[in-house]
């Protein structure tokens, strides 16, 4: 069974339809007209430009077929008047290469809808640095030596970048690698003889920083850290005793702001214990009474004069703010809260969004113990051994003994062991 397209007298199979029998009958015994789907379809312009080109005057008729419609007229006018169709027909068909090629080029569209991701190099570099701001701890420790395992285990919490300590209560015969945790730089400290008071500041292993040195004898000490696309930052570990001292304070005062007009561009911070407890931080005004109004007006005018705001809004310990963070950058610092302390202070994390440079770390060397020569190792080592015994007693220089076997071991490494350069990206995991 097939039916015929009333528009385009085209037979088609209702099996192939999908038409049903019912449906067949319908048609079969009625005067509908039926018309199939390719004639029913809505009709479309392909292009468009052809709304600019049609000379048709009917609104309704496809805009694709008017060159076809004239060219079906053209092949069914007779001979005679062959040339003049093809003439007229080579004519629109110039006039209307004129009209498009009148027209403006549109370009490239402004906005798209899925936007082509860039995957230049500078573009990663900058994620990449905005991805690490620095992280900044202050804590008030009252013997970093006593308290070194509670301390360590703050710092591996936090992972701070800069540590800021004060009362360390160390003396200047106690090593740096006693105290300090792994990934850092041997740090910056000032330390009294009595084995009380004391600052420190130290930096992660990967920042570039060096020491300023501080002409005085307050508990101050200072670094210079390089950072991206702006003037170093420069970072300040203070400890003021708890004494009514106008003249320490005022010392203190000129080594701060001797630091700051030295560098007049650069990102300041300064953190630590003043023992300022009159002082109220929101209004600037002294509420109480436990140091004289003198000292207490000489802090707040010093931090009026040279830019100074303090962020630290909560009390550090019992109901007083007496470990300050000081900037002159507050929009840098984000984030400000406390973290228990390790002593009756809480300690102070800041979280800043200032980019430090940070080094590369460097390649080092990892043995292929894999395709080590282990036979050779064991007969060298058998031989080595034999002569060692052979050729050294009890009364041998033991440091002696010891560069023999350090020796031995060093060429065995180099010359059975094959080895090979890690990359920066392997050297960082390891």
């Amino acid at each position: 069974m097939a039916v015929a397209c009333d528009t385009r007298d085209t037979w088609y199979h209702t099996d192939c339809m999908g038409m049903s029998s019912e449906s067949y009958d319908r048609i079969n015994k009625s005067n509908v007209s039926w018309i199939c789907a390719a004639c029913d379809s809505p009709n479309h312009s392909l292009s468009v430009l052809d709304s600019y080109l049609s000379e048709s005057d009917n609104k309704f008729q496809v805009l694709s077929d008017i060159e076809n419609s004239s060219n079906q007229s053209g092949s069914s006018t007779p001979s005679g008047d062959e040339s003049g169709v093809q003439t007229t027909s080579h004519h629109n068909s110039k006039r209307n290469q004129d009209l498009t090629d009148s027209l403006p080029n549109p370009g490239s569209p402004v906005y798209r809808s899925s936007p082509i991701k860039s995957n230049s190099n500078a573009e990663t570099k900058r994620r990449k640095i905005v991805a690490r701001p620095l992280k900044i701890l202050s804590a008030n420790l009252q013997s970093m030596n006593a308290k070194r395992e509670a301390f360590w285990e703050a710092v591996e919490s936090s992972q701070p970048d800069i540590i800021i300590a004060n009362e360390t209560w160390l003396k200047p015969s106690m090593l740096n690698s006693e105290m300090m945790p792994p990934g850092y730089n041997a740090p910056v400290r000032k330390d009294r003889h009595d084995g009380y008071g004391g600052v420190l500041l130290a930096t992660k292993h990967d920042l570039v920083d060096c020491e300023i040195d501080v002409k005085s004898d307050c508990e101050l000490v200072a670094t210079k850290i390089q950072v991206y696309g702006q003037q170093p930052l420069i970072v300040m570990s203070v400890y003021r005793p708890p004494k009514n001292d106008l003249e320490y304070a005022q010392s203190l005062c000129q080594s701060i702001q001797r630091i700051m007009c030295n560098n007049p561009s650069a990102v300041v911070w300064i953190s630590g214990d003043f023992n300022l407890p009159d002082i109220s931080w929101d209004t600037c005004t002294i509420t109480g009474h436990q140091y004289s109004v003198a000292l207490n007006n000489y802090f707040i005018s010093m931090f009026n004069d040279v830019g100074l705001s303090q962020s630290v809004d909560f009390p550090t310990r019992g109901d007083k703010t007496l470990d300050l963070f000081l900037t002159n950058r507050p929009s840098l610092l984000s984030k400000c809260v406390p973290m228990p302390g390790v002593s009756d202070h809480d300690m102070v994390l800041a979280l800043s969004d200032v980019r430090a440079k940070r080094q590369k770390p460097a390649p080092r060397r990892v043995f292929l113990w894999r395709k080590a020569d282990f036979d050779n190792i064991r007969a060298e080592t058998l031989a080595f051994s034999k002569s060692y015994m052979e050729s050294n007693s009890t009364n041998t220089n033991v440091d002696q003994l010891w560069r023999d076997i350090t020796s031995f071991l060093h060429k065995v490494l180099e010359t059975m062991v094959p080895s090979k350069l890690s990359s920066p990206a392997s050297a960082k995991r390891g």
